[in-house]
């Protein structure tokens, strides 16, 4: 058995000489998302998953360890990875899971086969202050364990988590959700994800209400299903008969949409034409059919073909628009990749992110290029604007940031120093490397890190 190596990380800073097309091809490694909750659902179902185009990132890496450090195992090399969901431990590892956000979807997996889970915290980006001062939101996963079955005690930093045995629930997701009448706001997608987890293991039958639907709840019911698990949509609801997975599986990953939003926004930014290469591009479209529909009013078409997506610059000037993420519409982790685009407009235009409010931190760097951009409440107005390179270097606290730094850096003729590459790594499979493939000037300050 090879163990995962996972990818080297990007660390350090770099120098981005920007104004110069970029061109050529770059594939598009697997959602992350959906290759977290493959992790999870091995461990739940105490199963072996095969995963095909799982992405080299930092929860690659983290979960890898976490995983054998309860026991079970993960190996694999380039794209295609095992993970062997056996554990025989119930604490898991601070080190790793305090590396990712991810981390936070062990606890339901690891409860489901153990009946027990400590846990020290999770980390990756913070969007916020919650519960116990953590920068995401777990109340309401803890709500949703209640709901099979489990009792949980948050005591001087550690989570402890227990259940006797599981047993079926219905859940309605509405309980969590910011709107009475459909899933909206910040809990909604972790407490989908934690019930589908806990009914998948849950000897008998489930019903879960109102399941917010994005193509990473997709991604982890069709993993499921290759399981043996019975996932039922049936309206409004989803049927989930537990109990029932075998010992293993194999999946596919769609390709990252929030990636092919991230090429596209660099396409746009530098005036290039790309070539993405994407496998089965169906789904992709899918998942992403709100932001095309937002990139045509600013003049962009990516050309689907069966398995690439061809990315151009705008087709002509376009007017200022009005930006909304939110549950059930436009992700918010493509909205920092497509407020960017809205500097290129004729006339003003607001965004707003209703998932996770005033997540405008990758703002403040684009004021140090030029950029016309201003957080009134909730909302963040943005006016036609012409970058230039940075007067200092850019240090972006979130991976999405990261990569607007790294766009707008691209866009901007001159010189811009980059930090925050390890934001970058994790969402983004050797992003640096693949753009300098394509062209893009970017060195490394003499003696830095990576």
């Amino acid at each position: 058995m090879t163990p995962d190596p996972g990818g080297r990380p990007e660390t350090g800073n770099v120098f981005v000489t920007g104004g110069r097309p970029l061109g050529g091809r770059v594939s598009v490694p697997g959602n992350k998302h959906g290759m977290v909750l493959g992790f999870a659902a091995a461990v739940a179902l105490g199963a072996e998953l095969t995963l095909d185009n799982a992405p080299r990132l930092t929860e690659r890496r983290a979960l890898g360890a976490a995983v054998t450090g309860l026991g079970g195992s993960v190996s694999g090399t380039g794209t295609r990875l095992r993970i062997d969901g056996r554990i025989s431990g119930t604490e898991l590892p601070p080190a790793s899971t305090r590396a990712i956000h991810g981390s936070l979807y062990l606890l339901p997996a690891v409860l489901a086969q153990r009946g027990q889970v400590e846990f020290h915290g999770s980390g990756g980006d913070g969007l916020g202050r919650f519960e116990w001062g953590l920068a995401r939101p777990l109340k309401h996963m803890l709500e949703v364990m209640e709901s099979f079955g489990a009792r949980w005690e948050w005591r001087d930093g550690l989570l402890r988590i227990t259940a006797s045995r599981l047993r079926p629930a219905t859940v309605d997701i509405l309980r969590w959700s910011d709107d009475d009448r459909r899933p909206a706001g910040p809990h909604v997608s972790g407490a989908t994800k934690t019930a589908l987890l806990m009914a998948a293991a849950a000897p008998g039958t489930s019903l879960i209400h109102n399941p917010h639907e994005k193509e990473a709840q997709h991604e982890l019911a069709s993993i499921l299903r290759r399981f043996g698990v019975e996932v039922e949509q049936r309206d409004a609801s989803w049927l989930v008969r537990g109990g029932t997975a075998g010992p293993s599986a194999e999946y596919g990953l769609m390709s990252d949409p929030a990636e092919v939003v991230t090429w596209t926004s660099f396409a746009a930014m530098t005036g290039s034409t790309l070539t993405l290469d994407c496998g089965e591009t169906s789904r992709t479209h899918a998942a992403l059919h709100r932001e095309l529909r937002f990139l045509k009013l600013l003049g962009t078409e990516p050309e689907f073909g069966t398995e690439s997506i061809t990315v151009r610059p705008a087709n002509g000037p376009y007017d200022g628009a009005e930006l909304v993420a939110e549950s059930t519409g436009i992700s918010t982790d493509t909205t920092p990749l497509l407020a960017m685009l809205l500097l290129r407009a004729t006339g003003s235009s607001t965004v707003e992110d209703r998932v996770w409010p005033g997540r405008f931190g990758y703002a403040e760097h684009l004021r140090r290029m030029g950029a016309r951009m201003e957080v009134v409440g909730h909302r963040l107005l943005v006016a036609p604007s012409t970058l230039h390179p940075a007067r200092e270097p850019l240090a972006p606290e979130d991976t999405r940031a990261a990569a607007v730094c790294l766009g707008a850096a691209l866009a901007a003729p001159g010189d811009t120093l980059v930090g925050g590459l390890a934001h970058l790594d994790r969402g983004y499979q050797e992003l640096v490397p693949r753009l300098v493939g394509l062209g893009a000037r970017i060195e490394r300050p003499a003696g830095s890190a990576g």
